[in-house]
């Protein structure tokens, strides 16, 4: 129940996100590539290193210090704890992928491999990553609060009824169909509180989908 409602919530928005994040690699690689890119491509196969991912790194806010405990947010866990609710920052690598190898910054890492080498946001993208970043950062916060949500709920609230009791009617499509038991003591539901932003997500998505 509790990923099929995080799924109906959540998918269609983090794919939005997502495509855009692919559309600002591809232009920033525009921005370091693309004037080079006549050159390169008249150039011998084996003088040129070809790869078929470009990715870019990405830090955000752009003045903020990044230590080695920061949470990598290209997908939150889980089980989110509270660094994930209150989360204000960004640390991902936005890719795009070609059909086949074409000219891309490589590297070859310890095993003689060769994989692709992270570049830096250009400058000229720097407004549209921002954008796409505070937007992000909302989401992240939102889901993992649902997802805790959601968690909290369940334990408290084991069966049906419990969780009828207590679930937002908008979200009673999700119940799990009620079984029959044997006459037993009746156990009282556990109010959560609903998070607040619950009915403007599905007025979001109800307006992506028209």
């Amino acid at each position: 129940m509790r990923q099929e409602i995080l799924k109906d919530l959540y998918t269609a928005t983090e794919k939005r996100l997502a495509d855009r994040a692919v559309e600002i690699a591809k232009n920033n690689r525009q921005h370091w590539i693309g004037q080079y890119e006549p050159i390169l491509n008249q150039l011998p196969d084996g003088l040129i290193a070809k790869y078929p991912s470009y990715h870019v790194n990405i830090q955000y806010p752009w003045d903020r210090t990044f230590s080695k405990g920061d949470l990598k947010t290209s997908q939150v866990p889980r089980f989110a704890d509270d660094a994930w609710e209150n989360i204000d920052y960004i640390q991902e690598k936005w890719q795009i992928t070609f059909p086949v190898p074409i000219a891309n910054p490589v590297n070859e890492n310890n095993s003689g491999y060769t994989e692709a080498e992270t570049q830096e946001l250009h400058s000229e993208m720097y407004e549209d990553a921002e954008k796409l970043c505070k937007e992000k950062i909302t989401l992240i916060r939102e889901k993992s609060r649902m997802q805790n949500y959601l968690q909290d709920l369940t334990t408290k609230n084991r069966t049906h009824k419990q969780l009828r009791e207590v679930l937002p009617s908008n979200l009673h499509r999700y119940l799990p169909p009620e079984t029959v038991r044997s006459k037993s003591v009746k156990k009282e539901a556990r109010h959560v509180e609903a998070p607040d932003f619950l009915g403007e997500r599905q007025t979001i998505n109800l307006l992506e989908d028209n």
